[in-house]
């Protein structure tokens, strides 16, 4: 602390150094070989610990329930196909019931991906039904659970999430979901 009692620049860098440290200590004593730990850009503070993935990566199965609402579906659907570095997903979209002909066309495309299965599910909107349904059709290893307003922000948001869920002792993960305006 500086004589005024505020905290200098230099100690706030000193502070997260040693932060930074004790956690790759931490992780290298506990046998998680392969983590690297950093400061947040930006925000010092705040250390990030990245974890590398198994190799093979698992089979992640994602699974978001729509009706309609392309304008919603289709930023999702993008950001899952084309805005996701990891290699190994499942696109399952359970259409509950869309009937506008701009929705129609986009699964027509969609379908063209391999990655992509879409399963009809009419009737009236039950989030879990519509998942349980989608889960029991899933071949991946990790079920991530998504819905169609979504639209991601980086491509490593899957990456992450993975290296953090094949973890032994982490049965499920979740991410920090952000308005546009970047409030959480």
């Amino acid at each position: 602390r500086g004589r005024q009692g505020s905290f200098s620049r230099d100690w706030a860098q000193v502070c997260a150094q040693a932060a930074r440290r004790a956690v790759a200590e931490h992780l290298e004593r506990t046998g998680q070989t392969g983590a690297t730990v950093s400061n947040q850009p930006g925000a010092a503070r705040w250390l990030r610990v990245r974890r590398p993935l198994p190799q093979p990566a698992p089979l992640v199965s994602i699974i978001v329930p729509t009706r309609d609402r392309l304008d919603l579906f289709q930023r999702c659907a993008e950001g899952v196909l084309h805005g996701t570095d990891y290699p190994a997903i499942e696109f399952v979209v359970v259409d509950n019931g869309s009937v506008e002909p701009e929705t129609l066309a986009f699964f027509a495309t969609l379908r063209a991906d391999p990655r992509v299965r879409i399963r009809a599910a009419p009737g009236p909107f039950n989030f879990s039904a519509l998942m349980n349904r989608a889960v029991a059709e899933s071949r991946g290893e990790i079920l991530l659970l998504l819905n169609n307003d979504i639209s991601m922000i980086g491509g490593d948001w899957l990456s992450e999430m993975v290296s953090h869920a094949v973890r032994p002792n982490v049965g499920a993960v979740g991410a920090r979901l952000l308005y546009p305006d970047g409030a959480v």
